[in-house]
C-alpha cells in the first residue's frame, strides 16, 4: 500500500515500485494487477438506513458508522416519512453534534449534504415498490468532508 498518490504519474510510479519490492522479496509471487483506490482523508463517518419494521413500517436509522457503529452503538431512529424536526434531532443528538461543529481543527462536515442524504432515503421510504421489494438500505459508512458526502459502501436487502 502506498499513499497519498496525487497523480496518474505518481500512480504508475507506485505501482512500479510495488512490483519491484515484491520481485526482490517474493520471486515466488507473480502480480496479476493492482487496485488502486481513492484516497480519503480521516473524516467523520455515519451509517444511515432505511428499514421497513414489520411492527412500525419505514424507519430511518442515523448515527456513527464505520467502525464505531459496533463499538460505541451511537445511533437512533426516527418513523419515517422524516419531517424537518426529526432530521434535526438525529443530526443533533450526541455526539453526532460534536461532530458536526467540527473536530481537530477540521472543517466542518457539510451537514446539508448529510440532509439531503436522510430526505433522499425518506422520500424513498414512501414509494410502494420499496415498501414492498425492498427490507433494507444501508450506506455504512457514509463519509461527510466539508465539501459533501461520499457512500463508501451501501447495503440492498430483499424482502425473502
Amino acid at each position: 500500500m502506498m499513499f497519498p498518490v496525487e497523480s496518474p504519474a505518481a500512480a504508475e510510479a507506485a505501482c512500479r515500485t510495488i512490483a519491484a519490492r515484491v520481485a526482490t522479496h517474493r520471486p515466488d509471487i507473480a502480480l496479476d494487477g493492482f487496485l488502486i483506490e481513492a484516497y480519503r482523508p480521516a473524516q467523520p463517518e455515519w451509517i444511515v438506513a432505511l428499514r421497513n419494521d414489520p411492527h412500525f413500517g419505514p424507519v430511518i436509522m442515523f448515527g456513527l458508522g464505520g467502525i464505531y457503529v459496533e463499538t460505541l452503538r451511537q445511533v437512533s431512529f426516527r418513523l419515517a416519512p422524516l419531517r424537518d424536526r426529526d432530521i434535526e434531532a438525529l443530526l443533533s443528538e450526541r455526539p453526532a453534534m460534536r461532530l458536526f461543529s467540527g473536530a481537530r481543527r477540521r472543517a466542518p462536515p457539510d451537514r446539508r449534504a448529510v440532509v439531503g442524504v436522510l430526505r433522499r432515503l425518506s422520500d424513498l421510504s414512501q414509494q410502494p415498490l420499496i415498501v414492498r421489494d425492498i427490507s433494507e438500505i444501508e450506506i455504512n459508512p457514509l463519509a461527510a468532508t466539508e465539501n459533501g458526502v461520499l457512500a463508501l459502501d451501501a447495503l440492498i436487502v430483499l424482502h425473502s
